[in-house]
């Protein structure tokens, strides 16, 4: 008999538009920026069979339907996560200033959705993996972070230096 192995993670204050504003440093060939943490994002690298849900609104990777506060799904992308030596990069993102979340797979963007929310609480549940990799910052994302920032904005609030 197979074991099922179900692994949740849980980011209870993801975005919280009440908190006081937080920095971050964004990277790229070597440049470094200070900027206002206006977008939230990471990954997560799932090894084999992955079943995912990210229950801002969920994604079911079998048959790439997204379910947006409802249990009716919509097509959003393709299916994913449904042979046993596959793996794949997937990215969770919320952009302040257009008030959008954001999927990616594999570094490459899907469709935002636009939300009036003004705090996030984000959960994944992957099921029948073998090994993942959580990334919230602490090594380069897969998904150009820094291009995203660049051409929505967000780069233009620089962080004074004292």
């Amino acid at each position: 008999m197979q074991t099922l192995k179900v692994c949740s993670y849980y980011s209870v204050n993801f975005f919280d538009a009440q908190k006081e504003p937080l920095e971050m440093n964004i990277f790229k060939n070597g440049k470094r920026l200070l900027v206002l943490a206006t977008v939230r994002y990471f990954e997560i690298k799932v090894y084999g069979l992955a079943v995912m849900e990210a229950r801002i609104n969920w994604i079911h990777s079998d048959d790439g339907k997204i379910f947006i506060e409802s249990g009716i799904g919509k097509p959003y992308g393709p299916p994913y996560g449904i042979s046993e030596y596959e793996s794949h990069i997937f990215g969770f993102g919320y952009g302040s200033f257009t008030k959008e979340i954001f999927f990616t797979r594999d570094g490459i963007k899907l469709p935002s959705l636009r939300i009036s929310w003004s705090s996030i609480g984000l959960g994944l549940a992957v099921k029948n993996f073998y090994k993942i990799e959580l990334n919230y910052g602490q090594s380069e994302f897969f998904f150009d972070l820094f291009e995203y920032m660049e051409s929505n904005g967000y780069l233009h609030l620089n962080v004074p230096h004292e």
